[in-house]
């Protein structure tokens, strides 16, 4: 008895592991977005996440010693469609 439980329990763990990895590559499913492209709404998936641009310094200097600069550019707002499988930023 004690057995089947485990197993029922692993049973669901192993199967969500699809939609953990997604969440965590593409974000939750926000259920009032209409895709642009396919026009389905409540299959797209909204992830925000971090503009970084990383830059080197030119010139002599900056080829010798290797510079770089990071600027923080804002949030930006990755959108993808389980549907027609496009990702789009806005």
């Amino acid at each position: 008895m004690q057995l089947d439980k485990e197993s029922a329990v692993h049973a669901k763990w192993v199967e969500s592991i699809p939609e953990q990895n997604a969440v965590m590559e593409r974000g939750t499913i926000s259920v009032k977005i209409k895709c642009p492209h396919c026009h389905e709404i409540g299959k797209v998936r909204k992830k925000i996440e971090k503009n970084i641009e990383e830059t080197s310094e030119k010139g002599v200097i900056g080829a010798l010693i290797g510079k770089k600069m990071v600027t923080d550019k804002g949030d930006i707002t990755k959108l993808y469609c389980e549907n027609c499988q496009t990702p789009w930023t806005a």
